[in-house]
């Protein structure tokens, strides 16, 4: 009887102990995809944290650069008011 459902065409039959076989090795197949799958998500995650790294530094870089043309520019006012005081103080004198 199994023989004669599991070769008649119109029905989804199988012998147990192959579909076992074939489920067991399936669910291999799947597990070594999906490790597979999560290493390379921790892979591409490091990459991910490193360029972040390397990006914050370069903001960093550039957030000092910024304060540093900043304070030139305060600098350069005071001098300037420096020299309107003292240009002043010189027509007094």
């Amino acid at each position: 009887m199994m023989c004669y459902v599991e070769l008649y065409n119109t029905h989804k039959c199988s012998d147990f102990n192959k579909a076992d076989d074939d489920f067991d090795k399936q669910m291999t197949c799947d597990v070594d995809n999906i490790a597979a799958g999560v290493k390379k998500c921790r892979e591409m995650s490091q990459s991910v944290e490193k360029e972040k790294t390397v990006v914050i530094g370069q903001v960093a870089q550039v957030r000092n650069e910024v304060d540093e043309k900043l304070m030139i520019d305060v600098y350069r006012e005071k001098m300037s008011q420096l020299s309107s005081v003292k240009q002043r103080s010189m027509k007094e004198t």
